[in-house]
């Protein structure tokens, strides 16, 4: 495996994703919860990567082509002609001829041009460096961005796509990750909830060891429920 990456495949990305989960969870047992809490994002960021594997291997039907073309061009000031001739009849793929292909070769060298600075092109290609949002006052990854694009993408890529194949990732603080102050035991369990979340329900990873830590997390929630009701009751 390339040194520089965690994972080159989706179900490496996976397996690394579980990995880290794993960690944050021996971290928040050993009452380390801000180090938990920023293991589990990164678990999350590891399992967003694996999702981008498994849409960019995913295999595409020649007419999904248009479709995709179509999405990448919305909002882009494109050259007409160019996404005219995507969108015609004379659109062969692939090419057929000598002619179709250096027509098709010129014509994709304008699109390429015209979305290398489109963000759903960049993030394909390089989502690493084209998830971040960074400025003076933030320097933790835009999490909530990463989702809108994967939503968006899976809304292209699939003809079966509803509102119910949305990532269902509302609540992550992700800001958490990089706060100054001390997390709490109730914060964490909270965070390392989500991204148990996400592994199980998104990237489908069954596996009997998430199954004793949900268990356990569970029972911490109780353990904290019960300890505030007795707070409550020796200051009544």
């Amino acid at each position: 495996m390339n040194e520089t990456q965690e994972c080159k495949t989706n179900e490496e990305c996976k397996k690394v994703a579980l990995d880290r989960f794993i960690d944050s969870f021996i971290l928040f047992k050993g009452e380390r919860y801000q180090a938990a809490v920023y293991m589990a994002g990164y678990a999350i960021e590891i399992a967003i990567k694996a999702e981008f594997k498994r849409l960019i291997d995913k295999e595409i039907d020649k007419r999904k082509i248009i479709d995709i073309i179509n999405f990448l061009a919305e909002q882009q000031s494109i050259n007409k002609e160019i996404k005219g001739w995507f969108n015609s009849t004379h659109f062969s793929y692939p090419p057929k001829t000598l002619l179709q292909l250096f027509e098709f070769f010129t014509k994709i060298t304008l699109l390429h041009n015209s979305m290398h600075n489109n963000a759903y092109f960049k993030i394909i290609i390089n989502p690493k460096n084209s998830y971040q949002k960074r400025d003076k006052n933030d320097s933790f990854h835009n999490l909530s961005n990463y989702f809108e694009m994967l939503n968006k993408w899976k809304n292209v890529l699939y003809d079966e796509y509803s509102e119910q194949n949305n990532y269902d990732f509302k609540n992550w603080k992700v800001e958490m990750r990089y706060s100054v102050g001390d997390v709490i035991k109730h914060d964490a369990i909270s965070e390392l909830k989500q991204s148990l979340k996400f592994l199980e329900k998104e990237l489908q990873i069954k596996n009997k060891i998430l199954i004793l830590i949900k268990k356990e997390l569970e029972s911490s929630i109780e353990e904290e429920q019960e300890q505030n009701n007795k707070e409550q009751n020796n200051e009544v």
